[in-house]
């Protein structure tokens, strides 16, 4: 698979490698850990199989309904859908606000974790700033990538937390200020 913007992949054109006299020409799509990767990253591909995915469950619970307890219908979503929202949702930084709707219209997709791909740049250090607990971001060239690599999409996210999780001296109650933040986030109107 050759992954580049749209305009560089027209100029690649049809790309056939020659390997022990065998022929090899890229794939459109390849699927890795279950996620659809797509020569552009646009992720279309992988977020049409979830959303078919957890329609087909939805429907078989849905069905079940009827004679299942509230608290094993939960269980059941959770099993089904909410894992498989969660599921490697970090390549999804940056992807765009109509694309992920897909997933959940009446929702934003919290991005809780981070996407780790390299902006073909050198990784600057990225610094907090000694008042404020900020993180420098470098500049990239690429928004489509470049702005998506962990080395930008962290410290981005990071100062995007209020000051008060941010300042949190312990893990523990970081992970819970941050869990309940992304929550409310999730489904604020």
């Amino acid at each position: 698979m050759v992954v580049a913007p749209k305009a560089l992949l027209q100029k690649v054109g049809n790309f056939i490698l020659e390997v022990d006299g065998c022929s090899i020409s890229p794939s459109p799509e390849v699927r890795n850990l279950g996620v659809i990767f797509d020569s552009t990253l646009s992720f279309h591909s992988h977020i049409k199989s979830v959303t078919k995915s957890i329609f087909f469950h939805l429907r078989n619970i849905a069905r079940l309904r009827p004679s299942l307890s509230e608290s094993v219908a939960e269980t059941l979503v959770y099993a089904f859908v909410t894992s498989r929202l969660d599921y490697c949702n970090g390549v999804l930084f940056g992807v765009p606000n109509k694309t992920l709707d897909r997933l959940h219209p009446s929702m934003p997709m919290p991005s809780s974790t981070y996407r780790t791909s390299s902006a073909h740049m050198p990784l600057p250090r990225n610094l907090r700033s000694s008042d404020s607990g900020l993180l420098t971001t470098p500049r990239t060239n690429l928004q489509t990538f470049g702005d998506r690599a962990f080395s930008v999409a962290a410290p981005t996210l990071w100062n995007a937390l209020p000051a008060e999780i941010r300042n949190i001296p312990t893990l523990d109650a970081f992970k819970r200020a941050l869990k309940t933040h992304l929550f409310a986030k999730a489904f604020d109107p």
